[in-house]
């Protein structure tokens, strides 16, 4: 399982890192909250581990980014600061379990496979015969795997698991780039076009449609009926020839 460890403690980063590979997990560090929300846009890891006291901003703001991706990854806390109003602001913002520092590596290690578990049970969701692994980052239709780059795995991620509804571009933006002014609806455009020219590659069925009165996109199993009210992504369905 790929785990991000965060906190400014070399000592604490270092030792968890070493402990956590020698137990055959992939593993990637940062002192920094916003380099590891950086690790974590280019790498996305199944399980954070982070400090709630870093140097350059405070931790509650790196865990509101990262539960707010797609697919989001499980957050465990593991901090310094040992008072109620942490640990109820920490379960607030959608961590999976909240520890206080010193804590033996054996309690660590524990909470890491049942959370490995959680990942594993958690990890596949099917629209049709379209399957989305959000644990080795995959995409499979007809059992035929699709090849996405990072950004359109996740675009395709929060598409399947939010099906037969309406997510808007605002919000695909926000979850994939992280921020909606570090995305770009054009670029957006750009990436489901791509995902749909890949798709049909391997299947003539048309998965991804653009909902222009509702300003966003949605992923169905089946032609919707209102489909031909939509806008389907260029590189989508092929229009039959003309006579």
């Amino acid at each position: 399982m790929k785990i991000l460890v965060a906190d400014p403690n070399d000592a604490v980063r270092s030792f968890l890192s070493r402990a956590l590979r020698l137990d055959g997990h992939d593993v990637i560090a940062a002192a920094l909250s916003t380099t590891a929300w950086s690790m974590c846009q280019r790498q996305m890891p199944a399980l954070v581990l982070t400090e709630l006291r870093f140097r350059d901003e405070d931790g509650l703001t790196f865990i509101g980014r990262v539960k707010r991706m797609a697919p989001a990854p499980h957050v465990v806390t593991i901090t310094l600061d040992n008072s109620l109003g942490a640990e109820i602001d920490a379960y607030a913002a959608g961590v999976t379990v909240h520890m206080v520092k010193p804590i033996v590596y054996d309690r660590i290690a524990a909470v890491v496979v049942a959370v490995g578990s959680l990942v594993r049970a958690d990890s596949v969701v099917r629209c049709g015969t379209l399957m989305v692994d959000d644990l080795n980052h995959k995409v499979w239709i007809d059992e035929r795997e699709v090849p996405l780059n990072d950004r359109e795995f996740a675009i395709v991620s929060l598409l399947c698991r939010h099906q037969d509804a309406v997510v808007t571009v605002e919000s695909i933006v926000s979850a994939v780039w992280g921020s909606s002014r570090l995305g770009d609806p054009a670029e957006l455009g750009r990436s489901i076009t791509n995902i749909t020219r890949v798709m049909r590659r391997i299947t003539d069925k048309q998965f991804i449609f653009m909902v222009p009165s509702l300003g966003g996109y949605t992923m169905t199993a089946t032609r919707p009926l209102w489909a031909d009210r939509a806008t389907e992504p260029k590189g989508g369905r092929r229009g039959k020839k003309g006579n």
